[in-house]
C-alpha cells in the first residue's frame, strides 16, 4: 500500500481528473486500467464524503439558475415563433432577437451565479477543502494513477501549481 496527504479539494479535483480521463480515454486504456482509475476515483470521493456532498449541492444549486435562464430562453423562443404565426410574416430580426435574449439571459444567469454560488464555492475550497486526509492505495493501483497522471493531467488542471502539489504527493507517497 501507498499512502499520501493531500487537502480534501485537491482530493476532490484529483478524483474528478481521474473519472474525466476514464471518460475521454477508455478507448485508449485496456479494461483493467479503466476499471482500476474508476475505482481509484470512486474511492478517493469515498475519503471526502463532506466535501463532495456540499460541491453536489452547490452544484444542484447553480442548475436551479441555469434551468431557469433556459426556460426564459425557451418561453422567448415560444412568443416569438407564435407571433410569426399570427402575423404569417418571419420577423428577418428573429435570428438577432433570439440572439441577444439569449446572451442577456446567460449574462444574468451567470452574475446571479456569480454573486450566489461562487462565493460558497470559494468558502468550501478555502475552509473545509483544505482539511488534510490520508489516502491508501495498493501499489499496482498507484504506479497506474500516476502514470496516468503524467500522461493526462497537464490538461485537465486548470491550477497548475495544485497540480504540481498533488504530483509531489503521489510520487512521494510512503509504503505502509
Amino acid at each position: 500500500m501507498k499512502r499520501f496527504t493531500l487537502d480534501k479539494r485537491d482530493v476532490y479535483d484529483l478524483a474528478m481528473v481521474v473519472a474525466t480521463v476514464v471518460k475521454e480515454q477508455s478507448e485508449k486504456l485496456d479494461f483493467k486500467e479503466v476499471l482500476h482509475l474508476q475505482k481509484i476515483s470512486n474511492y478517493l470521493l469515498s475519503t471526502i464524503q463532506d466535501f463532495k456532498s456540499k460541491i453536489e449541492n452547490l452544484s444542484k444549486e447553480k442548475d436551479v439558475y441555469v434551468k431557469n435562464a433556459n426556460a426564459k430562453i425557451s418561453e422567448y423562443k415560444i412568443q416569438l415563433h407564435k407571433k410569426t404565426e399570427v402575423e404569417g410574416v418571419v420577423d428577418e430580426s428573429y435570428k438577432n432577437k433570439i440572439d441577444s435574449f439569449v446572451q442577456e439571459i446567460l449574462e444574468q444567469a451567470q452574475a446571479e451565479i456569480d454573486k450566489e454560488i461562487t462565493p460558497q464555492y470559494e468558502e468550501l475550497y478555502n475552509v473545509l477543502g483544505k482539511e488534510k486526509v490520508d489516502v491508501e492505495i495498493e501499489e499496482e493501483k498507484h504506479k497506474m494513477l500516476v502514470d496516468k497522471f503524467e500522461l493526462y493531467a497537464k490538461e485537465k488542471y486548470i491550477d497548475k501549481s495544485r497540480m504540481i502539489e498533488v504530483y509531489e504527493a503521489l510520487v512521494s507517497a510512503n509504503a505502509k
